[in-house]
């Protein structure tokens, strides 16, 4: 049993692989442990993440600023933590057939340790995969998260609910499912339990993403997984961009296992690059 890996992240989302072996994730605005305002970090001298005083939420976020179209590949730096510093890649697929209704996106996440210098040659290590369904309306349903790392697979049976075609301010989307979690390369059980994930947008907020100011959408999201072997509680803090996507994390996450043994980690993540699929 190891500790978490996002939801979306960011994206999505890491909590469900972590629990068993427990995805992207952010907490109510009244939660303490993820900084509201003037979060700034130096953990690598560039790139660098910086966030200013929330504000009330004018606009609202369609679930195209959370998840990227499929052929697109972004590029993340880990500033804080214990895997920084490191880079994250993340590559949007759709599951053939292509033209299957509903669609299947694909996230294959691979990572790298070290800082984004192109004398960089530390291999990269597949990390993550989540599986979504992109249901008729353009909601967002999480299927699976398989980690290699952890040699495990989470299972969402009933799907959990992502996110919703258009979250409007103060919104929020709701997502609950029994989940079973597997060895990936065997298939046999881990564990069983159940999964929730809420996701509110709570305000927008200037941030600086490596030096260049952009006013944000915030999102707080909380992930919880409980298994008969331990629980998984995730609170991250999502900035996301309209035309960029999500642009910086900040998540805490905690881990039990078999009641006794508790494990914190947090992390903060900011975009590096992105390409568009053509």
């Amino acid at each position: 049993m190891r500790s978490p890996r996002r939801v979306c992240r960011l994206w999505l989302f890491r909590m469900a692989a972590a629990a068993a072996a427990a995805p992207f994730v952010v907490a109510c605005s009244s939660q303490p442990e993820v900084a509201i305002s003037g979060t700034e970090t130096h953990a690598l001298e560039n790139p660098s993440f910086r966030a200013f005083s929330l504000e009330p939420a004018k606009a609202s976020v369609p679930a195209s600023m959370l998840m990227r179209d499929a052929g697109s590949i972004a590029r993340y730096a880990i500033l804080t933590g214990d895997r920084s510093p490191a880079i994250v890649e993340q590559r949007v697929d759709v599951a053939a057939p292509r033209d299957e209704k509903p669609t299947t996106l694909v996230v294959h996440e691979r990572r790298r340790r070290g800082s984004p210098s192109a004398t960089n040659t530390a291999p990269w290590q597949d990390s993550e995969r989540l599986s979504l369904r992109r249901e008729s309306d353009g909601t967002l349903t999480l299927l699976e998260v398989a980690t290699p790392e952890e040699d495990s697979r989470s299972l969402f049976v009933e799907g959990l609910r992502f996110a919703a075609p258009l979250l409007r301010p103060n919104e929020t989307v709701v997502g609950n499912s029994p989940m079973r979690v597997v060895r990936l390369k065997s298939g046999s059980a881990r564990g069983d339990g159940t999964a929730s994930r809420t996701l509110q947008l709570v305000g927008e907020a200037m941030v600086e993403v490596c030096g260049e100011r952009l006013r944000a959408s915030v999102l707080d999201l909380v992930f919880d997984v409980q298994l008969d072997v331990a629980t998984a509680h995730v609170e991250a803090r999502i900035y996301a961009v309209e035309g960029r996507g999500i642009v910086a994390e900040e998540r805490v996450e905690k881990v039990t296992i078999l009641g006794i043994f508790p494990r914190t980690r947090r992390e903060t993540v900011v975009l590096l690059s992105e390409d568009h699929a053509p």
